[in-house]
């Protein structure tokens, strides 16, 4: 069974994420009484600063380093934010910048996000349809974010025959999408179907969390529903900690869809794995999906 990420996998989250990043800076222009231009340039400085050594900025969830800063502008915003306060000498309670960062701006700001899809993407999620293919999409967005995503997708087809192809398309994957995965939450009391709690990668001080107990029950349903074995599956993404981690430890197959921001110490160490590879195109998803079950 194919399971893809959505944001970052299928789409361009560098492009989709101008307006949030944007948006996201006249509010903290707003915010802390400095002018929007002065706000850019401190997200510029600090971004450059996080991009260039992905290992020592996280993005920090519940108070654990949940995957690498570096990836996308959703995750590079939370610590640049804290920088700029920082840099502007403003205090705020820990509870209520947690909260300002992740839930009001970022909410706030996620809805202007615009709809950029990757090249390839077209024709996968096409190809999987019309072959009828064991597939799904597991994302932290929300669902209705997805879908309405994919509507934009559909709209690329305009003659009455494309338009009936295109309500079959959407209606295909409306099925499959699984929002609201919670990658991101770690709990090393949940059931996550390993008893491994951790993992250190060479080149990276930090530990990876193998406890995501939100994001294993979705994977089990999808498993169990088909009567499949971990073995079954390739799960592609774009983020190794987040998408690719749990699934890989389970023994399932896993394809990283690597980026500019991927940090080095992620493909290395995939590298050394058999059941791992890194791709540069969504057009190597399905031939590594068929060669995974001619393989098994």
């Amino acid at each position: 069974m194919l399971i893809l990420d959505f944001d970052g996998t299928l789409t361009d989250v560098e492009e989709e994420g101008v307006p949030f990043t944007e948006g996201y800076l006249r509010d903290l222009a707003a915010l802390t009484g400095s002018s929007l231009e002065q706000i850019r340039e401190l997200h510029a400085r600090f971004q450059a600063e996080i991009l260039g050594d992905p290992t020592r900025y996280a993005w920090v969830m519940n108070g654990l380093a949940v995957a690498p800063a570096t990836v996308d502008p959703y995750l590079r915003i939370k610590p640049i934010a804290a920088m700029i306060l920082d840099e502007l000498g403003i205090v705020l309670p820990t509870r209520f910048r947690e909260n300002l960062f992740s839930d009001i701006l970022y909410r706030d700001n996620y809805r202007l996000t615009r709809t950029a899809f990757r090249a390839g993407a077209v024709e996968l999620l096409t190809e999987v349809f019309t072959q009828e293919m064991p597939a799904a999409i597991v994302t932290n967005s929300h669902t209705d974010a997805v879908l309405s995503k994919l509507l934009v997708l559909a709209g690329l087809y305009s003659s009455k025959d494309e338009a009936l192809f295109a309500e079959r398309l959407f209606g295909f994957w409306r099925e499959r999408v699984y929002g609201g995965a919670k990658k991101y939450v770690v709990d090393n009391n949940g059931d996550s179907g390993t008893t491994k709690l951790e993992f250190k990668l060479s080149g990276l001080d930090r530990p990876i969390f193998c406890k995501r107990p939100h994001y294993f029950d979705l994977l089990q349903r999808l498993r169990s529903e088909r009567g499949l074995v971990w073995a079954d599956f390739l799960v592609v993404g774009d983020i190794f900690e987040l998408d690719l981690a749990l699934p890989l430890i389970l023994g399932a197959n896993v394809a990283l869809m690597r980026s500019p921001t991927t940090p080095s110490y992620e493909i290395d160490f995939l590298g050394t794995r058999v059941n791992a590879r890194v791709l540069d195109s969504i057009s190597q998803i399905l031939p590594h999906y068929r060669e995974t079950r001619t393989a098994a």
